[in-house]
């Protein structure tokens, strides 16, 4: 994951292998769900939650 810090609404990048369906994918800081931008099946784009 890159940054491996963040501000709210900074936006985030994670490596793996995710599917396309973002309905498919949560991410959690803490207990708050990112919000999440796109997937290309490689990287994971999001931002950072308040």
């Amino acid at each position: 994951m890159t940054p491996d810090w963040g501000r709210i609404n900074q936006s985030f990048v994670i490596t793996g292998n995710f599917p396309l369906d973002l309905e498919k994918i949560k991410v959690y800081f803490a207990d708050r769900e990112a919000v999440l931008v796109n997937s290309d099946g490689r990287d994971l784009y999001g931002l950072v939650p308040k």
